[in-house]
């Protein structure tokens, strides 16, 4: 089944969407053998590439693509003005592999957000359509403030995981104001300290959330350090996984996945919203092995 998750929070900053994103990414890719793509919709220099790409890596694919005035992203958007179909060469060229053919990464390219922001919310769903025939599973880091492009793929996510932090008034927050993301939503506590008073058992006690739709992300200073130099997916495949974080995130990168394929998902969350309404927000892929560039290939 391919399933497009968004990963969004109420609180810029404060939670780790970006370095979640990108950890339960691969944590989902190497455990399930799933071809998966991650992906943003909003500018930030502390990036899925930034953070996820070692600055050797990505030097190797600036330089790949410096003749071009877009890559990425923003050349499949303007591609959709030729063709309404993704072709192979058009992934292949615009995505970025970073772990075994496995997990890929589709940075947004080109200068002009403004533009890309106004193709994406145009095209989002006829993206996400095409893309899904290439990757199991899409992994989208949606911006928290009031994009519309973030609105639009809110709604069109099989499932969101809402990054909070622990804090009170967050949490209540996004609990009072946000009832349609509600209905599809795995709440995922990053920075998570557990000698803080809102503990997991607390936060599901008092808003009465059940286990299966929540988990953390603990904080830990050598993760925050690899994701602000560019070495979180080194850091995650080297890391021993014996200990208690690792433990911590690969639960519930389980965690996220069983509840995007339960059949409560497929009945609590799946009608269709209504597109006036305005959300307020501060295939057989086996047969593709090999096709996309690997590192190597980058480099020249």
């Amino acid at each position: 089944m391919n399933l497009i998750i968004a990963f969004w929070g109420n609180a810029p900053g404060k939670a780790g969407v970006t370095s979640n994103t990108i950890s339960l990414g691969l944590l989902n890719a190497i455990s399930r053998n799933e071809r998966v793509l991650l992906m943003e919709n909003h500018p930030n220099i502390n990036n899925i590439g930034n953070s996820a790409i070692s600055p050797e890596l990505s030097l190797s694919y600036n330089r790949k693509w410096k003749y071009f005035a877009e890559n990425g992203l923003s050349c499949m958007l303007s591609k959709f003005n030729q063709t309404s179909r993704l072709s192979q060469p058009i992934v292949k060229n615009s995505c970025i592999e970073i772990y075994e053919d496995k997990l890929f990464y589709l940075p947004m390219g080109g200068n002009n957000y403004e533009l890309l922001e106004y193709r994406l919310k145009g095209l989002a769903n006829t993206l996400l359509n095409e893309l899904e025939d290439y990757f199991s599973n899409i992994y989208i880091d949606l911006s928290s403030t009031n994009l519309e492009s973030s609105r639009i793929i809110l709604q069109r996510a099989d499932m969101v995981v809402v990054n909070l932090y622990q804090n009170n008034l967050a949490i209540s927050q996004f609990i009072k104001n946000f009832s349609e993301i509600q209905k599809k939503s795995f709440i995922l506590i990053g920075k998570y300290d557990d000698r803080s008073k809102f503990t997991k058992e607390y936060i599901k006690k008092k808003y009465s959330i059940d286990s299966n739709r929540i988990g953390v992300v603990p904080y830990n200073a050598r993760f925050m350090d690899a994701y602000s130099e560019g070495e979180l997916r080194d850091f995650l495949l080297n890391i021993n996984e014996n200990t208690k974080f690792y433990r911590s995130i690969k639960a519930s990168a389980e965690a996220v996945w069983k509840y995007a394929n339960s059949v409560e998902l497929k009945l609590s969350g799946m009608e269709e919203y209504d597109n006036s309404e305005e959300m307020d927000i501060g295939i057989g892929i086996n047969s593709y092995n090999g096709f996309f560039p690997s590192a190597a290939q980058l480099a020249y």
